[in-house]
Protein backbone atom coordinates (compact mmCIF):
# COMPACT_ATOMS: atom_id res chain seq x y z
CA UNK A 1 0.00 0.00 0.00
CA UNK A 2 2.89 2.32 0.80
CA UNK A 3 4.50 1.63 -2.59
CA UNK A 4 1.24 2.41 -4.35
CA UNK A 5 0.74 5.63 -2.38
CA UNK A 6 4.29 6.73 -3.24
CA UNK A 7 3.67 5.84 -6.90
CA UNK A 8 6.68 3.55 -7.04
CA UNK A 9 4.90 1.22 -9.44
CA UNK A 10 4.66 1.96 -13.15
CA UNK A 11 1.73 0.45 -15.01
CA UNK A 12 2.44 -1.17 -18.38
CA UNK A 13 0.30 -3.07 -20.86
CA UNK A 14 0.86 -6.64 -21.93
CA UNK A 15 3.39 -9.33 -21.03
CA UNK A 16 6.93 -8.76 -19.76
CA UNK A 17 9.79 -10.75 -21.27
CA UNK A 18 12.33 -11.50 -18.52
CA UNK A 19 15.89 -12.77 -18.37
CA UNK A 20 17.02 -13.89 -14.93
CA UNK A 21 20.73 -14.65 -14.50
CA UNK A 22 21.90 -16.72 -11.53
CA UNK A 23 24.78 -19.16 -10.97
CA UNK A 24 26.12 -18.44 -14.43
CA UNK A 25 22.88 -19.41 -16.19
CA UNK A 26 20.18 -17.21 -17.74
CA UNK A 27 16.55 -18.30 -17.52
CA UNK A 28 14.07 -16.94 -20.04
CA UNK A 29 10.49 -16.23 -19.04
CA UNK A 30 7.29 -14.40 -19.91
CA UNK A 31 5.37 -12.71 -17.09
CA UNK A 32 1.74 -12.56 -18.08
CA UNK A 33 -1.78 -13.44 -16.97
CA UNK A 34 -3.66 -16.68 -17.50
CA UNK A 35 -7.38 -17.34 -17.52
CA UNK A 36 -8.38 -19.22 -14.38
CA UNK A 37 -11.26 -20.79 -16.30
CA UNK A 38 -8.53 -22.82 -18.06
CA UNK A 39 -7.18 -24.30 -14.81
CA UNK A 40 -8.36 -26.98 -12.40
CA UNK A 41 -6.36 -28.36 -9.48
CA UNK A 42 -8.41 -31.53 -9.12
CA UNK A 43 -6.99 -34.98 -9.89
CA UNK A 44 -7.24 -36.05 -13.54
CA UNK A 45 -7.99 -32.51 -14.72
CA UNK A 46 -8.22 -32.09 -18.51
CA UNK A 47 -7.86 -28.30 -18.63
CA UNK A 48 -5.20 -26.35 -20.56
CA UNK A 49 -3.40 -25.66 -17.26
CA UNK A 50 -2.88 -28.51 -14.79
CA UNK A 51 -0.97 -29.13 -11.54
CA UNK A 52 2.03 -31.43 -11.29
CA UNK A 53 1.44 -32.26 -7.64
CA UNK A 54 -1.42 -32.98 -5.30
CA UNK A 55 -3.13 -29.85 -4.03
CA UNK A 56 -3.43 -29.86 -0.23
CA UNK A 57 -6.79 -28.17 0.36
CA UNK A 58 -5.95 -27.29 3.96
CA UNK A 59 -3.26 -24.91 2.70
CA UNK A 60 -5.69 -22.74 0.76
CA UNK A 61 -7.80 -20.87 3.40
CA UNK A 62 -4.92 -18.81 4.93
CA UNK A 63 -3.69 -17.94 1.44
CA UNK A 64 -7.22 -16.94 0.44
CA UNK A 65 -7.42 -14.58 3.43
CA UNK A 66 -4.31 -12.78 2.18
CA UNK A 67 -5.42 -12.62 -1.43
CA UNK A 68 -8.86 -11.17 -0.64
CA UNK A 69 -7.27 -8.01 0.80
CA UNK A 70 -4.34 -7.68 -1.60
CA UNK A 71 -4.29 -4.49 -3.71
CA UNK A 72 -1.65 -5.86 -6.08
CA UNK A 73 -0.77 -9.39 -7.10
CA UNK A 74 2.75 -10.58 -6.25
CA UNK A 75 2.63 -14.35 -6.76
CA UNK A 76 5.24 -17.03 -7.14
CA UNK A 77 3.80 -19.15 -9.95
CA UNK A 78 5.86 -20.76 -12.70
CA UNK A 79 4.11 -22.46 -15.61
CA UNK A 80 6.09 -24.84 -17.79
CA UNK A 81 5.35 -25.32 -21.49
CA UNK A 82 6.65 -28.19 -23.61
CA UNK A 83 8.29 -26.20 -26.40
CA UNK A 84 10.97 -28.61 -27.60
CA UNK A 85 11.61 -26.62 -30.77
CA UNK A 86 12.08 -23.45 -28.69
CA UNK A 87 9.67 -21.35 -30.74
CA UNK A 88 8.28 -18.96 -28.11
CA UNK A 89 10.84 -17.54 -25.67
CA UNK A 90 14.19 -18.23 -27.24
CA UNK A 91 13.56 -16.09 -30.38
CA UNK A 92 12.69 -13.15 -28.12
CA UNK A 93 16.23 -13.11 -26.77
CA UNK A 94 17.37 -12.03 -30.25
CA UNK A 95 14.78 -9.27 -30.59
CA UNK A 96 15.43 -7.14 -27.51
CA UNK A 97 16.29 -4.17 -29.73
CA UNK A 98 12.57 -4.00 -30.55
CA UNK A 99 11.54 -4.03 -26.87
CA UNK A 100 11.50 -1.43 -24.10
CA UNK A 101 13.47 -2.22 -20.93
CA UNK A 102 11.35 -1.54 -17.85
CA UNK A 103 13.58 -2.91 -15.09
CA UNK A 104 17.14 -4.14 -14.56
CA UNK A 105 17.87 -5.00 -10.94
CA UNK A 106 20.12 -7.15 -8.79
CA UNK A 107 18.37 -9.74 -6.63
CA UNK A 108 18.98 -10.19 -2.92
CA UNK A 109 21.19 -12.83 -1.27
CA UNK A 110 23.29 -13.56 -4.36
CA UNK A 111 20.14 -14.31 -6.34
CA UNK A 112 21.64 -12.89 -9.52
CA UNK A 113 19.84 -10.22 -11.52
CA UNK A 114 16.67 -9.86 -13.55
CA UNK A 115 15.91 -7.73 -16.58
CA UNK A 116 12.39 -7.13 -17.91
CA UNK A 117 11.16 -5.81 -21.26
CA UNK A 118 7.77 -4.87 -22.67
CA UNK A 119 6.89 -6.18 -26.12
CA UNK A 120 5.69 -4.15 -29.11
CA UNK A 121 2.36 -5.15 -30.63
CA UNK A 122 3.84 -7.29 -33.41
CA UNK A 123 5.86 -9.37 -30.95
CA UNK A 124 2.86 -9.75 -28.63
CA UNK A 125 0.84 -11.16 -31.51
CA UNK A 126 3.69 -13.44 -32.56
CA UNK A 127 4.11 -14.85 -29.04
CA UNK A 128 0.37 -15.49 -28.65
CA UNK A 129 0.20 -17.29 -31.98
CA UNK A 130 3.18 -19.49 -31.14
CA UNK A 131 1.77 -20.41 -27.72
CA UNK A 132 -1.60 -21.22 -29.28
CA UNK A 133 0.18 -23.44 -31.81
CA UNK A 134 1.60 -25.54 -28.95
CA UNK A 135 -1.97 -26.41 -27.98
CA UNK A 136 -2.87 -27.32 -31.55
CA UNK A 137 -4.17 -30.81 -32.27
CA UNK A 138 -1.31 -31.82 -34.57
CA UNK A 139 1.45 -30.94 -32.09
CA UNK A 140 -0.45 -32.37 -29.14
CA UNK A 141 -1.14 -35.67 -30.89
CA UNK A 142 2.52 -35.96 -31.89
CA UNK A 143 3.60 -35.53 -28.26
CA UNK A 144 0.87 -37.34 -26.37
CA UNK A 145 -1.12 -39.46 -28.82
CA UNK A 146 -4.82 -39.48 -29.67
CA UNK A 147 -5.85 -39.37 -25.99
CA UNK A 148 -5.28 -35.60 -25.84
CA UNK A 149 -7.75 -34.75 -28.61
CA UNK A 150 -10.33 -32.36 -27.18
CA UNK A 151 -8.38 -31.59 -24.00
CA UNK A 152 -4.79 -30.51 -24.80
CA UNK A 153 -2.23 -29.78 -22.09
CA UNK A 154 -0.58 -26.40 -22.63
CA UNK A 155 0.91 -25.47 -19.24
CA UNK A 156 1.98 -27.60 -16.29
CA UNK A 157 2.42 -25.80 -12.96
CA UNK A 158 6.12 -26.07 -12.19
CA UNK A 159 6.02 -24.15 -8.93
CA UNK A 160 3.44 -22.23 -6.92
CA UNK A 161 0.52 -24.57 -7.49
CA UNK A 162 -1.07 -23.66 -4.17
CA UNK A 163 -0.84 -19.97 -5.09
CA UNK A 164 -2.62 -20.66 -8.37
CA UNK A 165 -5.17 -22.86 -6.60
CA UNK A 166 -5.77 -19.96 -4.20
CA UNK A 167 -6.43 -17.61 -7.11
CA UNK A 168 -8.81 -20.17 -8.62
CA UNK A 169 -10.67 -20.61 -5.32
CA UNK A 170 -11.06 -16.86 -4.86
CA UNK A 171 -12.35 -16.53 -8.40
CA UNK A 172 -14.93 -19.27 -7.85
CA UNK A 173 -15.94 -17.47 -4.66
CA UNK A 174 -16.36 -14.18 -6.53
CA UNK A 175 -18.34 -15.84 -9.31
CA UNK A 176 -20.81 -17.16 -6.78
CA UNK A 177 -21.32 -13.58 -5.62
CA UNK A 178 -22.29 -12.57 -9.14
CA UNK A 179 -19.10 -11.18 -10.69
CA UNK A 180 -19.17 -11.14 -14.48
CA UNK A 181 -16.52 -13.38 -16.03
CA UNK A 182 -16.42 -11.12 -19.09
CA UNK A 183 -15.34 -8.03 -17.18
CA UNK A 184 -13.82 -9.07 -13.84
CA UNK A 185 -10.01 -8.97 -13.46
CA UNK A 186 -10.43 -11.68 -10.81
CA UNK A 187 -10.70 -14.19 -13.65
CA UNK A 188 -6.96 -13.89 -14.24
CA UNK A 189 -3.80 -14.73 -12.31
CA UNK A 190 -0.25 -13.43 -12.79
CA UNK A 191 2.33 -16.09 -13.69
CA UNK A 192 5.70 -16.56 -15.32
CA UNK A 193 5.85 -18.95 -18.28
CA UNK A 194 9.07 -20.91 -18.85
CA UNK A 195 10.09 -23.56 -21.34
CA UNK A 196 10.68 -26.95 -19.72
CA UNK A 197 13.44 -27.43 -22.34
CA UNK A 198 15.34 -24.31 -21.23
CA UNK A 199 18.93 -25.49 -20.69
CA UNK A 200 19.21 -23.13 -17.70
CA UNK A 201 16.34 -24.92 -15.95
CA UNK A 202 17.70 -27.68 -13.72
CA UNK A 203 15.57 -30.36 -12.09
CA UNK A 204 17.08 -31.88 -8.97
CA UNK A 205 15.96 -35.25 -7.56
CA UNK A 206 14.42 -35.44 -4.12
CA UNK A 207 16.19 -38.04 -1.95
CA UNK A 208 14.72 -39.61 1.15
CA UNK A 209 16.67 -41.79 3.57
CA UNK A 210 14.80 -44.28 5.73
CA UNK A 211 16.54 -45.60 8.84
CA UNK A 212 15.35 -48.50 10.90
CA UNK A 213 16.31 -51.84 12.40
CA UNK A 214 18.88 -53.85 10.42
Amino acid sequence: KEYKEKQIFKEVEGPIYVERTASGKTHLGLVTTVNLEDYLFTQNATTLIRPTEQTILERLPPRMDIRRDAIIELPHILLLMDDMEKTVLEPLSQKKDKMTKVYDVDLMLDGGKIVGYTLPEDLKKEVVEKIQALAGEEIQKKKNGDKVVGHPLLFAVGDGNHSLATAKSIWEERKKKGEDANTSPGRFALVEIQNVHDTALTFEPIHRVFEGPN
